[in-house]
């Protein structure tokens, strides 16, 4: 019998993207570009209602249950919600909206701002919403890469007096974003899924080839080691 995670899983392949494309970088990490041609990721999963993306109001419902489920599994506490913008967003609403209806410790939500233009982007540390200082937020995205985004809205949020000590996110491409977000700025991630294990349910739930799994893995090694290599020149 397959499992909710599973079903979740294959779920997301009817968004997923099988085409080279490349996530946005922090502004930090655009020299690569002039070091090295940056390798494209080979899959992203288009975690955007339409007209941009395939994302459904029934797959948001679902996420945010998911995570529901993780942060009540680890019993972890937390006042506040807010979702990164704008991916984040409608996952924190919903995931608002179904804790504070089955349990009595009610949340509130909180948002943040975003300047964002062709060349450059940065979460903006104003604040809409409810809160008083000392309060902890939970965070919630849709994906983690280099964390670049997650470091940026802590540092906002933090900036205010608020406390941020953990967050979920539905897929860690396995680039070393949630180890480097615990370590450097005490933030524990919760993720649903691994890249490699989102990967091995298509595979097994015949969606994709094992070849295909193959490149997918290797050419996000690729871009780890890419990564790396510059993050090593960048030593001081």
């Amino acid at each position: 019998m397959i499992n909710i995670s599973e079903e979740l899983g294959l779920k997301l392949f009817e968004i997923a993207d099988f085409k080279e494309s490349y996530y946005k970088l922090h502004d930090k990490f655009k020299k690569m570009h002039k070091k090295f041609t940056v390798l494209p990721f080979l899959v992203k999963l288009n975690l955007r209602k339409p007209p941009k993306g395939m994302l459904t109001d029934e797959l948001i419902e679902e996420i945010a249950k998911a995570y529901v489920m993780a942060v009540r599994g680890e019993n972890i506490n937390f006042d506040l919600v807010v979702g990164l913008p704008n991916a984040g967003v409608p996952f924190a609403e919903a995931f608002v909206r179904i804790w504070n209806n089955f349990y009595p410790d009610k949340k509130g939500i909180i948002y943040l701002d975003k300047e964002e233009t062709e060349s450059y982007r940065r979460i903006l540390p104003n604040i809409t919403g409810e809160y008083h200082k000392g309060q902890n937020v939970f965070l919630i995205d849709d994906v983690i890469s280099l964390a670049e985004s997650k470091i940026e809205a802590t540092g906002a949020l933090r900036s205010n007096d608020l406390v941020v000590t953990h967050g979920a996110a539905l897929l860690d491409w396995e680039l070393g974003g949630v180890e480097f977000l615990a370590k450097e700025y005490g933030v524990r991630l919760l993720v649903l899924y691994k890249a490699s294990r989102l990967l091995s349910i298509w595979y097994t739930g015949e969606r994709i080839s094992l070849e295909k799994c193959r490149q997918i893995i290797d050419r996000v090694r690729k871009i780890k080691k890419q990564i790396e290599a510059y993050s090593l020149q960048n030593v001081h």
